[in-house]
């Protein structure tokens, strides 16, 4: 297990297959994101903090997320998960707004399954190089100028419920309790 995993309550969700379209909302999302965070050095720290969603709250250390490393309560391989900097902050705001249901010293990781083996171990580490090439690529204008181009529908194109349809995907999601003390 990794350090992270001792002593506080924590869950993980582990995406293990993904296929359809992506939204071009999703995509203008994050080119916005990005442009603003080059801007504006607050929004960057922003982005980087877990809890930027519960005032007044700093919880437990959390996990990074960019890490490669075989899961073994998920019986896979993880490599990092493109949309866990955002989900990682909506869970701990619901967590806040819950009164702490999940316990102040609640630990979550969102992480893309890859498979067992050497096998899941291969997949999992080309997954984590492809997400850093991609998001320092992101980092260029013309990139986005290119990425705006392709996937940013105007709504009158986009068509939802096709997109939907098409769009799937298969989770694990492991919760354990806080650990008593040693």
């Amino acid at each position: 297990m990794p350090p992270h995993n001792r002593g506080t309550s924590e869950s993980a969700a582990k995406a293990n297959w993904w296929s359809g379209p992506r939204s071009g909302g999703t995509a203008a999302s994050l080119l916005a994101t990005i442009e603003a965070a080059a801007r504006e050095p607050a929004i960057r720290k922003t982005l980087s903090d877990p809890f930027a969603l519960t005032p007044g709250f700093v919880g437990a250390a959390q996990p990074s997320g960019n890490e490669v490393f075989e899961d073994f309560a998920a019986g896979s391989w993880v490599a990092p998960f493109m949309m866990a900097m955002i989900n990682t902050k909506a869970v701990h705001r619901s967590n806040q707004l819950l009164n702490y249901a999940y316990g102040r010293d609640f630990v979550y990781d969102e992480m893309m399954m890859t498979g067992s083996g050497p096998a899941g171990e291969k997949r999992a580490k080309a997954l984590a190089r492809r997400e850093a090439v991609q998001n320092a690529l992101i980092g260029f204008a013309p990139t986005r100028a290119l990425i705006r181009h392709l996937s940013c529908r105007s709504p009158a194109r986009a068509h939802p419920r096709r997109l939907a349809k098409q769009a799937s995907t298969t989770s694990c999601l492991s919760a354990r309790p806080a650990m008593a003390a040693a």
